[in-house]
C-alpha cells in the first residue's frame, strides 16, 4: 500500500495484511425481544439537499454517536460522488428520534493528486469520532498502466468543516494484479482502519484481502 502523508496532521501506518479468511466458523443467530423498524422502534429520513436524479444518495451510510456519514457515489453535480455529514440535534425526549433533527454538513469531495482520478467517490465509508474515511475503489492512478487501483482519504474534521489529512492508494506500478478496488470496503474504530480489497491476488485471481492501518499522531 501507498500512502500519500506529506501533508498529514497525522500518519496512517500500515498495520499488518490480513490475507486470508477463516475456513470455518460457527454462525449463532441470537432472538432479541426487540425488532428493528417503523414496528418495533421509531425511525427518521435522512434526504440531502438538493438532491438529483441517479445521485444515489444513500448508497453507503456509517454512524458514530450522533454523526451520520452518507454517501452518493454517482453524484452528478461533483461528477466523481461525494459524501454528507449528518449531526444529529437531540429534541429533548430520550430515545425518542421523531422530535430529533439531522443538520446536514458541507459536502466532502475528492481531493486526489492530479494524477489520481476519482471516479466513484463515496461507494464506502467509515466514521470515528473526528475522522471520516472514504473510499473509492475505482479510482485511477493514469501514470501507471492498471486501472482501478482504488484508494480511501481520511477526513479530520476542524470546527464545522472537513480537511483531507491523508490519501491510501491502492497498489501502482505496472504490475498486471494492481488492480484490486481497493477500498470497496472500509471501517474504522478509533485509530484503526481496515480497507477491503476483493480483487487481490496474492492468493489466487480474487483471492481477496484486507489492509489494516494504525494512526499514529506526530
Amino acid at each position: 500500500m501507498k500512502t500519500n502523508l506529506q501533508k498529514c496532521r497525522a500518519r496512517w501506518t500500515d498495520r499488518r495484511n490480513v490475507a486470508a479468511v477463516v475456513a470455518a466458523f460457527a454462525l449463532t443467530v441470537l432472538i432479541a425481544d426487540f425488532a428493528w423498524g417503523q414496528s418495533g422502534c421509531k425511525s427518521f429520513k435522512i434526504e440531502s439537499n438538493p438532491r438529483e436524479l441517479d445521485d444515489q444518495f444513500g448508497f453507503s451510510v456509517a454512524i458514530d454517536g450522533d454523526l451520520a456519514v452518507v454517501g452518493a457515489p454517482f453524484a452528478l453535480f461533483s461528477e466523481y460522488g461525494l459524501v454528507i455529514p449528518f449531526h444529529r440535534n437531540d429534541g429533548g425526549t430520550p430515545g425518542d428520534l421523531l422530535d430529533d433533527t439531522w443538520t446536514q454538513g458541507t459536502s466532502i469531495f475528492p481531493n486526489f493528486p492530479k494524477n489520481y482520478t476519482p471516479f466513484h467517490f463515496g461507494a464506502s465509508v467509515a466514521v470515528s469520532g473526528d475522522f471520516i474515511a472514504v473510499a473509492d475503489p475505482l479510482a485511477t492512478d493514469f501514470t501507471k498502466t492498471v486501472f482501478f487501483n482504488g484508494a480511501v482519504q481520511v477526513f479530520e474534521r476542524f470546527g464545522a468543516i472537513w480537511l483531507p489529512t491523508a490519501l491510501i492508494q491502492g497498489p501502482g506500478g505496472d504490475d498486471a494484479d494492481s488492480d484490486e478496488l481497493t477500498g470497496t470496503t472500509v471501517a474504522m474504530d478509533g485509530d484503526l482502519l481496515v480497507i477491503g480489497a476483493p480483487n487481490n491476488r496474492d492468493a489466487g485471481p480474487a483471492s481477496g484481502a484486507a489492509y489494516v492501518f494504525e494512526r499514529v499522531v506526530n
